[in-house]
């Protein structure tokens, strides 16, 4: 086993990890007065008019943690009135939506979505499920999955297949199979076995030999953790000089080949992933407003920051100066246009 086959693996599981827990552009404000900030924005809707900058300082500025503790000062304060609530009577549509994923837990707001989804009561069905089950990590899916049965008494994963022939590849043998399983959770990492999974992957030649690599991917998602996968992935790219999704483009078609270079995606290279749906929230006709605020409001307080600097290396800029720049549906809003900055950490 090479030295350097060595160090780039272990680099890619340290780079993995460390980003993992890092890269927020939304932190706990310090030092911090939940009954303050109640106070701020009950002066800024009490009276004539809505003072929305001084409102978005406030929430776009503080960690989920801190946002509950002054909507309960705030109801606390004010006869019982419910802050969410409040705001949204004061507020414009496009700041109601993002107010409302920025005071409701994640789970909340990722089963409403998915349920909307699957129920055909948003657009882009099949883009937005898939985004929720590639983009969600182990400890939200087992959050997502509680609340779901608690607030819509089906299994989410149940209610998921159940709009689906059983014979659709996108969900039935991909998604659902592997996207949704639990991985291993111990990081043992064995060099030789995950350069020989590499070696397997790259002797393949995706167009004579499609069926033999899904196959191997297939295994791959049972049998290895997801640390692992990560390495074989990264360890692929150093030896073909190309990822795997490249691979997959060739070797399968459609909707197939879509699930699997999401889900390979989100493992491999997780902030490049999320910048590509970005990416394709604000490119072409119309701009996906659900999944801008949803990757914003959900990545935040995490890895928002590397998303974002992964935007800045593919397209030249920040993906707040690409929203900052386009007009027509909810962008042309000022005060829309505030809160992705601070959220952005501008």
């Amino acid at each position: 086993m090479s030295p350097k086959f060595i160090l780039f693996v272990s680099l890619s599981v340290f780079c993995f990890w460390k980003h993992a827990d890092g890269g927020p552009t939304v932190v706990p404000a310090d030092p911090f007065n939940a009954e303050k900030d109640a106070d701020l924005i009950w002066d800024a809707v009490d009276g004539c008019g809505t003072n929305e900058d001084k409102i978005s300082k406030v929430i776009c500025k503080r960690t989920f943690k801190q946002r509950i503790e002054i909507s309960t000062a705030f109801e606390s304060k004010h006869e019982g009135k419910n802050l969410l609530k409040r705001l949204e009577k004061e507020t414009s549509r496009d700041l109601k939506k993002l107010y409302r994923r920025l005071l409701e837990s994640s789970q909340a707001v990722l089963a409403n979505d998915l349920h909307d989804y699957v129920d055909g009561k948003r657009e882009d069905k099949y883009g937005g499920v898939t985004e929720i089950l590639c983009g969600t990590d182990a400890y939200d899916k087992s959050l997502l999955g509680a609340y779901y049965l608690q607030t819509f008494n089906m299994d989410v994963m149940d209610h998921v297949k159940s709009k689906y022939k059983a014979g659709d590849q996108l969900y039935q043998n991909v998604l659902i199979d592997y996207c949704w399983r639990t991985y291993c959770t111990n990081v043992t990492l064995d060099t030789t076995k995950i350069q020989a999974a590499a070696v397997v992957l790259a002797n393949l030649d995706p167009k004579a030999d499609g069926e033999t690599l899904k196959g191997q991917l297939q295994n791959y998602f049972k049998t290895y953790c997801l640390p692992d996968l990560q390495c074989i992935f990264a360890s692929y790219r150093s030896i073909k000089n190309k990822g795997i999704n490249e691979a997959i483009r060739e070797a399968m078609k459609g909707d197939e080949a879509d699930a699997w270079v999401a889900l390979t995606l989100s493992i491999e290279t997780r902030y490049r992933y999320y910048a590509n749906l970005l990416h394709q929230a604000v490119d072409g006709c119309g701009t996906d407003e659900d999944r801008i605020n949803r990757i914003t409001v959900q990545t935040c307080e995490r890895y928002l920051g590397d998303i974002d600097n992964e935007y800045k290396c593919m397209h030249g800029e920040s993906f707040y100066k690409r929203i900052a720049g386009l007009t027509g549906d909810f962008l042309t809003e000022d005060d829309y246009k505030d809160c992705m900055r601070m959220l952005y950490g501008q």
